[in-house]
């Protein structure tokens, strides 16, 4: 059955292929169009939501800074790409604009701007100085302005300036001499009405156009002649002068474009009677035609041609066309976007590089076109015809040549139609003609196209000799005319002639057979031989006569290899050089030494998820992927990537839909449509973009433009800035003002004196920001590229002094220098005296500190043995106690060694505050302190009392803020307490003594005291003790692991939690809260947690080698020292190699405070462990910070609730609001959940009716040996 005979379901293109064929087939198509024919360019839109002071926009000019301005009825605006700036009229201040209400607008050959308004005159604005001066009509004052309802503004040759009026004529004025004269009636006496527009013509004739005909004005004879009345009552808009003798006027009665011949006096008229002009501007296509707005949408006309055609038209359900039917001016601006003024829809911006990339998509408003869905195969039968496969039905022929296009659909009643449910993913034509085609679903099907039959194959189940299954892939016909077909199962040979099939399939006990069990792609290797690509990460070598594949397995691992990503696309390219698309990435294979290279978003790619891989004529590679298309620089290994906004279809490709034409031209598509183009014609925006500096703000406030100010002229005219040292925080915003896709301008800047490396950011951030900056000599440099990339190198360079607060000016110095002088008179007469104080001095610096002049160690040590020599003969007791300053070294860190000095300097002046003179304060070095208390009674009771509150006013005066340089700064104290009398004599025991007892109190949470405590140095001992046996018992292989289950409610036992134990030969079985953190302190938690890893690997890897346990998850606890260390996933990565366990099976428990210590190397272990499959387990979960802003951050697989707030449960109403916010927030965050200590069925069935369905315990189990943890299996 032919095609075209199905009723209602074959649909004939004619229009669209015409627009087709002129954006991707230049060889079958006249270039004639090809700027102004392309209807699926996606315009962008500024209206009054993105700033726009109104959506009625009547002029638009770009100032020769590359400023866009736009003349609205309710104010005059400034754009630079990013952010509006508008001027309006202000009552109060006669330097504003005189209306809101603008007409037109030019900018002289001075740079100022003129804006005629409709009601109040023409305003002359100065971008210098910001200010606005009026010209309006004085009636009592003949050298004014006529009238105050100005239409239309010129400058001619000689820099006079012309104003049409509405009611009053033509005025004339002189801005040398400031005159106006006023021109309103032709040689025949007759007024010459409104005049709508102004140009000149070669020989410096004024010309204007206006209600009542075209009129030329002699400036030599000062008379107005009115042209010839060819044309009755010629009445127009616009008039354009062109290089070839002859005027083109926008006529509105008659509606038409009208050219008249100036040498000839000749009009010719093309009419326009449809298109519904009003007042509006005509914008010349150098000499190939016009672009014409009308109320009916934007028209081009053809010169060569004489004929009109329409570009861009209303349609309210595309949001991505002109918003708004009635167009009132159009401009074309540096970099060739054109600009339209809308009546309702603010400003439309066009960018016809979006041409480059060919778009086809379905228009169900259009009497034809290509079926709706998802493009999931392209083939091209030649350069002309091209077929396209849906998802999720159909199949739409393409005839470029005629601009046909012959839909296909399924009929359910029909077995003469495509196959119902044949989602199309493979196309291919044979040597007969025949055209074959596969699908997702549906089988394969047998189109003959010259009949129109239908055959269908399909797999059955009883018949080898039948499809492996429904779905087909991907069908390649080689060079013997055999269809070789990538199916789900596997890979079949096909042979179109005898219709038998030869099956491949995944067989995993022959090492021979096909490495996958689903093909995705075929490619020929050049030798006959195929590259295989399947689902399942495998690449495979096929050797047709041998029927022998060689694999090419996936091994996270080794980053060498294929790392498991799903293979959707082959290519081989003239290099010899293997690329495949997968979803993980684009691999190179060098098929010499078999080594694979992979490239994701990293590299530069818009996404790792690629789809499709093509070569064009000059050896680049085309990637399309999930997020744009890419080309690859195979020499340079550059991406340069495309996305929607340079007119792709959308940056959601489809699997392996793509195909290359004879002739060049590349297809890919995608959700929403077809993309064609020949990639030699795709080529960056050449156009460098001028930067402006936009604006300046001084403590967050924008500066004002005054004589006054530190601007008296614009920032962007400003050669140079001048600063006071008190403008501490200034700002400077930037923009490049190139509009194509702005948002993908890219910027540096750098402030030289200052920073040596550019300061990177997007169009977002155009904000450069300094605070706080030393007197001296900037220069603030900023450099932008377009949306393409392409650098103004050049840049914006802007010099800035900061000059000096008066005490560093030069006349300050000079006062110093003469005080100077004047003192060394004076220093000589007191220098004796000095050196008699050096002397003292130097005696007291023996014996004191420099930094606090408290006596040091060496002065306090003496004193105190002193005062022990005293002590033998009295029964007086005496105290020493030990400051030692809790955390100083983080606020030496982070606020600089000045700072720490300036707060060791106040403790020291507190302390003394705190003793009676008699005692002593000594600063024994670093941040300790040390006080001696003597002659104390020798009543032990009022000798406690005594230290107690000393202690205690220690405690409290130095816990007082204390205010260094404006910021308030706190620290506490750690105070170890000594008591002595006549049976002690030896200062070196009683230094131990307090140094032992300051310890003990930071262990008990600082900002405390403590005394000295016999029992303490005994327990310092067994520490020591304890510590070496810890070193014996590695050396001897002392710990063993146990192993507590992991249940889940559905699977039974998933896994296992491995737990250190210690086993001493004396002292028996040692609980893990003993030595665990003294192996923490020690450092000898290190060598311990590698031994574990190693020891949790090795058994993973034993598992994996049974049926029954190679399911088995095993968790293991990681220290935050050992997490910290810098080689930590080296090792780890290392212990998987060498033990060949699956890493997905090793789960790393790790505490939240360990994460947050430090998150950015948190994140960046965690992610590169990830890479290697690893999981993660949040421990003790709710027991710390508890925060989505770091989990969001963090690749985590599982949280686990701490037993804390399970072993009260069900009964705790707390703690159960607490289980089920983290249940909650961990299904918000798709993590799974896990429960520790779980003891009870109660509290299991709470967890379970909570969402929680795993859990540990000794409900299930306790921690056991590796033998009973296999028995509970």
């Amino acid at each position: 059955m032919k095609a075209i005979s199905v009723k209602n379901r074959i649909l004939i293109l004619t229009s669209q292929l015409l627009l087709w064929l002129f954006v991707v087939c230049p060889t079958h198509a006249s270039n004639a169009y090809s700027n102004t024919l392309q209807p699926n360019i996606k315009l962008d839109h500024l209206t009054t939501e993105d700033g726009l002071s109104q959506n009625h926009v009547l002029a638009i000019l770009q100032d020769r800074q590359g400023f866009m301005w736009f003349a609205t009825r309710d104010g005059l605006n400034r754009y630079d790409g990013n952010t509006f700036v508008v001027y309006k009229n202000n009552a109060d201040n006669p330097n504003t604009i005189s209306s809101n209400s603008v007409q037109d607008l030019i900018e002289d050959n001075q740079g100022h701007l003129w804006a005629a308004t409709n009601n109040s005159g023409v305003n002359k604005f100065n971008p210098r100085t910001e200010r606005f001066t009026r010209y309006r009509h004085e009636p009592n004052n003949t050298n004014s302005l006529s009238s105050n309802s100005v239409e239309s503004i010129f400058q001619d040759k000689n820099k006079n300036f012309w104003f049409g009026t509405s009611d009053s004529g033509l005025n004339k004025f002189d801005s040398l001499s400031n005159t106006f004269t006023l021109y309103s009636k032709d040689t025949a006496g007759h007024f010459v009405g409104r005049i709508t527009d102004i140009t000149e013509d070669e020989k410096g004739n004024i010309w204007f156009v206006g209600a009542k005909g075209l009129f030329k004005l002699d400036p030599q004879s000062e008379q107005i002649v009115r042209a010839s009345e060819t044309i009755e009552s010629l009445s127009g808009d616009h008039v354009y002068a062109d290089n070839s003798g002859n005027l083109w006027i926008l006529s509105w009665s008659p509606a038409a474009l009208v050219k008249f011949n100036i040498e000839a006096a000749t009009f010719t008229q093309y009419p326009l009677e449809s298109l519904g002009l009003f007042s509006a501007n005509l914008l010349a296509d150098g000499n190939k035609g016009f672009w014409i707005p009308s109320k009916s949408g934007l028209y081009y006309f053809d010169r060569a041609t004489a004929h009109f055609s329409s570009v861009f038209q209303h349609d309210s359900s595309n949001p991505n066309g002109l918003n708004d039917s009635s167009v009132t001016s159009i401009f074309k601006d540096t970099s060739g976007l054109l600009w339209l003024g809308t009546v309702n829809g603010g400003v439309n911006l066009v960018d016809f590089r979006q041409q480059q990339f060919g778009l086809l998509q379905n228009q169900d408003t259009k009497p034809n076109s290509i079926l709706s869905g998802r493009v999931a195969e392209v083939y091209a039968e030649s350069d002309d015809i091209i077929w396209v496969g849906f998802w999720p039905r159909g199949l739409s022929k393409i005839d470029q040549r005629s601009g046909t296009i012959t839909n296909y659909l399924p009929d359910q009643n029909s077995s003469q139609s495509l196959s119902p449910g044949l989602y199309i993913s493979s196309i291919q034509k044979d040597s007969h003609g025949f055209l074959w085609l596969g699908g997702w679903e549906g089988g394969l099907d047998r189109y003959e196209e010259t009949t129109g039959e239908f055959k269908h194959f399909r797999h059955d189940p009883d018949n080898p000799n039948s499809l492996l299954s429904n779905h087909v892939l991907e069908i390649y016909k080689d060079q013997d005319g055999i269809l070789w077909l990538g199916q789900f199962g596997g890979l079949s040979r096909f042979d179109p002639e005898t219709e038998q099939f030869t099956h491949y399939t995944h067989d995993s006990s022959d090492a021979n057979s096909l490495g996958g069990k689903n093909v995705r792609a075929i490619y020929p290797d050049g030798s006959g031989a195929l590259w295989i690509g399947t689902w399942d990460g495998v690449l495979s070598h096929f050797d047709k006569h041998s029927e022998t594949f060689v694999n090419y397995l996936p091994d996270y691992l080794d980053v060498n290899k294929l790392q498991g990503g799903s293979i959707r696309s082959i290519h081989l390219d003239r290099m010899n050089t293997l690329w495949v698309g997968a979803s993980d990435g684009l691999y190179k294979l060098n098929q010499q030494n078999q080594i694979f290279t992979r490239y994701t978003e990293n590299q530069g790619l818009p996404s790792s998820n690629v789809e499709g891989v093509l070569e064009d004529s000059q050896g680049h590679l085309w990637v399309s992927t999930k997020n744009g298309l890419s080309q690859f620089n195979v020499q340079t290994g550059t991406f340069r990537n495309y996305a929607a906004e340079n007119g792709l279809q959308s940056n959601d490709f489809s699997q392996n839909s793509h195909a290359q034409a004879p002739n060049g031209q590349i297809f890919f598509g995608g959700s929403k449509g077809l993309n064609a183009f020949f990639p030699e014609q795709i080529i960056d925006n050449p156009f460098v973009p001028p930067i402006a500096i936009t604006d300046l703000k001084i403590f967050n406030k924008p500066v004002a433009i005054d004589p006054e100010s530190v601007l008296t002229q614009a920032i962007q005219y400003t050669d140079s800035l001048t600063l006071s040292y008190q403008d501490a925080i200034f700002s400077m915003e930037f923009s490049a003002l190139s509009y194509a896709n702005a948002e993908n301008n890219q910027y540096r800047y750098k402030l030289e004196g200052l920073e040596q490396d550019w300061n990177q950011v997007s169009s977002k951030q155009r904000l450069a920001i300094y605070t706080n900056l030393d007197a001296g000599n900037y220069l603030f440099r900023v450099q932008a590229s377009n949306s393409d990339g392409v650098w103004n190198n050049q840049g914006v360079k802007l010099p800035i002094v900061i000059m000096p607060p008066w005490w560093r000016s030069a006349w300050f110095i000079s006062l110093m220098i003469a005080l100077i002088l004047t003192l060394v008179v004076s220093t000589y007469r007191v220098r004796i005296k000095n050196l008699k104080q050096r002397t003292a001095e130097i005696e007291h610096l023996a014996y004191h500190d420099m930094l606090t002049s408290l006596p040091n160690r060496r002065l306090f040590l003496n004193k105190l043995d002193q005062v022990l020599t005293d002590v033998q003969h009295s029964e007086h007791h005496g105290v020493l106690m030990l400051i030692d300053l809790d955390n100083f070294k983080n606020l030496n860190d982070t606020h600089g060694h000045d700072v720490g000095d300036q707060l060791l300097k106040e403790v020291a002046k507190r302390l003394q505050l705190t003793i009676r003179k008699k005692d002593c304060v000594a600063r024994f070095g670093g941040d300790e302190f040390m006080i001696m208390l003597t002659n104390l009674s020798s009543n032990p009771e009022k000798v406690n009392n005594h230290i107690n509150r000393v202690a205690d006013k220690v405690l409290d005066t130095i816990c007082q803020p204390v205010i260094i340089d404006g910021h308030t700064h706190h620290i506490t104290p750690s105070i170890g307490i000594t008591v002595f009398n006549s049976a002690q004599n030896n200062p070196q025991e009683l230094q131990k003594q307090a140094d032992i007892a300051m310890y003990q109190a930071k262990k008990n949470g600082r900002n405390n005291f403590r005394y000295f405590d016999p029992d303490m140095q005994i327990a310092i001992a067994e520490q020591t003790a304890l510590e070496t046996a810890m070193r014996q018992g590695i050396k001897e292989q002392q710990f063993f692991l146990h192993y507590q289950a992991q249940y889940d409610s559905k699977k039974g036992i998933v896994g296992a939690e491995a737990l250190l134990r210690w086993q001493h030969p004396k002292l028996g079985l040692i609980p893990p809260n003993q030595f665990i953190p003294l192996a923490e302190e020690s450092g000898l938690i290190l060598p311990i947690g590698d031994w574990v890893l190693e020891k949790a690997c090795e058994q993973l890897k034993t598992w994996s080698m049974e049926p029954k346990t190679q399911d088995l998850n095993l968790a293991v606890n990681v220290s935050q020292y050992q997490f910290r260390q810098s080689d930590f996933v080296e090792k780890l990565h290392r212990i998987l190699q060498q033990t060949k366990a699956p890493p997905c099976r090793l789960k790393i428990e790790m505490t939240e405070s360990l994460l947050i210590e430090d998150i950015d190397d948190s994140i960046n272990k965690i992610y590169a462990l990830k890479s290697l499959g690893v999981e993660f387990s949040l421990d003790d979960f709710g027991t710390g910070y508890s925060s989505l802003s770091y989990l969001t951050r963090l690749p985590l697989q599982q949280l686990k609730i701490d037993r804390s707030f399970i072993a009260n449960l069900p009964n705790s109403h707390d703690d159960a609001i607490v289980v089920q916010t983290i249940i909650t927030m961990a299904q918000s965050l798709q993590l799974s959940v896990i429960a520790e200590g779980v003891e009870t069925e109660a509290q299991r069935e709470f967890l379970e009716q909570k969402g929680c369905c795993a859990y540990q315990g000794y409900l299930m189990s306790k921690p056991v040996s590796l033998k009973d943890f296999e028995d509970l299996l």
